[in-house]
């Protein structure tokens, strides 16, 4: 398999470890994990990820606000929003921000897992 790193942003650890699980199990990668868009923001500005799977909905910091945030200092990397919310202007604004695509919650794995191969540009 690949290598590749990739970074999972998400308030929810059921959430986060079930993505964790997924991506470890279907494609063979290990994902790090960010708890909140404060820690994402300092763990993308320091590690050159390959793709991040980022919750829009987040207290303090929004998964919109890490992308302003680091845009700020450096170029963003490939990024997959997800959220709990099928909100058009929310969903924009991050498409706005450089996300490349988004997935709604609850999230399918099947159509998870294909999202993230073709982002990656896996061949299948």
């Amino acid at each position: 398999m690949k290598d590749c790193k990739i970074l999972i942003v998400e308030d929810e650890p059921e959430v986060l470890e079930c993505i964790q699980g997924l991506l470890a199990k279907s494609l063979g990668c290990k994902a790090e994990a960010a708890h909140g868009g404060r820690e994402a923001v300092e763990k993308i500005k320091a590690t050159n990820y390959d793709l991040v799977i980022l919750d829009i909905n987040m207290p303090a910091v929004s998964g919109i606000d890490v992308m302003k945030e680091v845009k700020k200092t450096k170029e963003l990397p490939d990024i997959l929003v997800v959220t709990g919310h099928d909100n058009e202007l929310t969903l924009n604004a991050a498409l706005d921000e450089g996300a490349l695509d988004y997935l709604t919650k609850p999230l399918d794995p099947r159509i998870l897992i294909e999202k993230v191969q073709e982002l990656l540009d896996w061949e299948r």
